[in-house]
C-alpha cells in the first residue's frame, strides 16, 4: 500500500503543473469595435472615432449607399475620414480582424 501512495504522491504535482488557471485563459473571439461615433460630417466627408479594443488587429470599414458597396478602408487607428461622398443615406459597416478571426459588424448610419 505504500508503494501506491508513494506512486500517486509522485504524480499529484506532475498533474497540477500543466493546469491553467482560470484567470489565464485568452478571450476567445476578436471584439467589434466599441462606441463607434460619427465626429465630423463635412463637404462630402465623414469622420468616425471609437474605442481601441487592445487586440493588436485592424479595423475594417466599408459604406453601401443606393444599394452598392464602397471601397474598404482598413486601419490601425480608432478613427478615419471617409471623402468623396455624395448626398445620400450612407450605412458604415466597421468590423475588427485579429488573431486570424472577424469581429461581428457595427452598422452606423449617416445622412449626407
Amino acid at each position: 500500500m505504500r508503494k501506491h501512495l508513494f506512486f500517486f504522491a509522485l504524480l499529484l504535482p506532475i498533474s497540477f503543473a500543466f493546469t491553467t488557471p482560470a484567470n489565464d485563459r485568452s478571450e476567445t473571439g476578436c471584439p467589434p469595435p466599441a462606441n463607434v461615433v460619427l465626429t465630423n460630417q463635412y463637404g462630402g466627408a465623414a469622420s468616425f472615432d471609437w474605442d481601441d479594443c487592445g487586440c493588436g488587429g485592424e479595423y475594417h470599414v466599408y459604406y453601401i449607399s443606393n444599394g452598392q458597396t464602397g471601397p474598404e478602408y482598413v486601419t490601425g487607428n480608432s478613427e478615419i475620414t471617409i471623402s468623396s461622398l455624395t448626398t445620400g443615406i450612407y450605412q458604415f459597416h466597421f468590423y475588427t480582424t485579429c488573431r486570424g478571426e472577424s469581429s461581428s459588424i457595427i452598422v452606423v448610419e449617416v445622412i449626407m
